[in-house]
């Protein structure tokens, strides 16, 4: 019971520091496709059936680049399509950079941070994963066509 309440404390610790280091002035550049209630609702929907596992509010939240506060972030679940037990992180960067003009432009630690701050990733084990700058160089390099998806499911949603 001792354990439970420190290890909870210090979780509670943990995501304090990291609120407090998230500043989401430096994201100001950054200007969500997804606009409105009914878009946002319907982007939802469609990218949490596959992609992602979350509170409304949560993505909501992220879309109106408004703080987490007491909100759960968004774990994002969709699997790599050469190693079904890693997530794929790639595919969580181009939903981003489709979602928000001005996404690519930012430098790869801002993006890390933006991407930590809003997301969880966890492997098939339950181990909590990050974005890496390493993981961003490699989404910069990546053409695979299965990106390409995340941007054909964002526009067939926003524009019907």
């Amino acid at each position: 019971m001792i354990y439970f309440s420190i290890s909870q404390k210090n979780e509670s610790i943990e995501k304090n520091k990291e609120e407090a280091s998230f500043d989401l002035k430096l994201y100001k550049e950054l200007n969500s496709i997804v606009v409105g209630v009914d878009q946002i609702q319907r982007v939802f929907v469609l990218f949490s059936e596959s992609y992602f596992e979350g509170d409304y509010k949560s993505f909501e939240s992220l879309l109106l680049l408004k703080y987490l506060k007491e909100k759960p972030p968004i774990v994002w679940i969709d699997q790599n399509p050469n190693n079904p037990t890693k997530i794929n992180r790639q595919t969580l960067l181009e939903f981003l950079s489709q979602v928000f003009f001005g996404f690519e432009n930012l430098t790869n630690l801002k993006i890390v941070e933006f991407t930590n701050y809003y997301f969880i990733i966890k492997d098939h084990k339950g181990k909590l994963l990050r974005i890496s700058t390493k993981n961003v160089s490699d989404w910069r390099n990546n053409r695979s066509p299965y990106l390409q998806r995340i941007s054909v499911l964002l526009s067939q949603t926003i524009n019907r």
